[in-house]
Order: structure tokens, then C-alpha cells, then sequence
């Protein structure tokens, strides 16, 4: 769904689920993927030209599509190709906050999950975990791996976890500058 007057560009993206790894394109706007992907009107996103894979044979191509929608809460993470695909500094009143880096990991029913954790100030799992609103949250230089599956792993520059899916949280460690 696009609106009229806002500016889109594709982006190629891998999705995961609980069952499948969907990669294709989506169209995003300026304000970059995570805003997207946390504004829950609609429910779901479009993706484009999407290859769908069963996750325990994630390079096997199961069937191509035009178009998918996936439901929003129903993805447990997005892979992005760069770390700029995000877009989390572009709102104005965070560029002159002081950011954090914290080493973090996290597990879902499928997925371990390790990264870094941009962070403004000091680290708050609660804030992380109950900020409404936000149920995606972003990770840098991530790894993801099924956790029955060692062999399905993808390491990306930037990811989008989906906190409603985060089963345990290790503390997160502050990354020296």
C-alpha cells in the first residue's frame, strides 16, 4: 500500500517467520523501513517479486510470487543488505542525543539472535520490551539462527527483530566507542 505524494524506493529484504524465509522487494518511504514496519496501519507488508522458501530448506525456492503480504506480528525478523536501510536517526529531535551500543542477544521459539543494540542512553530491557508502538526494534551487524537448524543462519549489517516474539533477553553488554 503507498500513499499518494510519498516518496518510495525498493528495498531488497529477507523475512523470517516461524516457518519460511520470504525474500523480495519492499517499497519504503523516507523515514526508512523500522517506522514502516512499526506503523501497524495496515496490518501487513507488501513484497514484491517475493521467493518463498520452507525455513528447514531455506536456499530451496518453494514458489515464486508477484506479490505477498505478510502479516506484521507474525514476522519475527527482517534482514536488511545495509545498515542505512533502517533509517533510525532520521527523525530530528534524536540526531543530537547521545547513542549507545550494546552488545545483545536474544532468543525466540525459533531463533537465536545476536547483534548490536542502538541505544539512546542508558539500556531499559523494560523500555525495549513495553514502549507501545514499537514492537520492532533494530540490530546491527546481526546474526540469526534457528536454533533446530544450525545450518540456516544469515548474518546481515541490519536487522528488524519483532519484540512480541523475544522469548529470553541476555543483559546487554554497553559497547566500548
Amino acid at each position: 500500500m503507498t500513499l499518494p505524494g510519498v516518496t518510495y524506493r525498493p528495498l531488497t529484504v529477507d523475512f523470517l517467520t516461524h516457518s519460511y524465509r520470504v525474500v523480495g522487494k519492499v517499497l519504503v518511504p523516507n523515514l526508512g523501513l523500522l517506522a514502516q514496519i512499526n506503523d501497524d496501519t495496515p496490518p501487513y507488508v507488501d513484497v514484491q517479486e517475493a521467493q518463498l522458501a520452507r525455513l528447514y530448506m531455506p536456499n530451496k525456492l518453494v514458489e515464486k510470487f508477484e506479490l505477498i503480504r505478510l502479516v506484521k506480528n507474525q514476522i519475527t525478523a527482517v534482514c536488511l543488505l545495509r545498515r542505512d536501510d533502517i533509517h533510525l536517526r532520521s527523525d530530528p529531535s534524536h540526531q543530537s542525543l547521545q547513542w549507545s551500543e550494546y552488545a545483545f542477544r536474544a532468543t525466540t521459539s525459533v531463533y537465536e539472535v545476536s547483534g548490536t543494540l542502538p541505544w539512546l542512553g542508558h539500556f531499559d530491557l523494560g523500555e525495549l520490551l513495553e514502549t507501545p508502538g514499537q514492537d520492532f526494534f533494530p540490530l546491527f551487524n546481526a546474526r540469526i539462527q534457528a536454533s533446530l537448524l544450525p545450518s540456516m543462519m544469515i548474518d546481515c549489517p541490519a536487522a528488524i527483530i519483532n519484540r512480541r516474539q523475544v522469548d529470553l533477553v541476555t543483559m546487554a553488554q554497553p559497547i566500548a566507542p
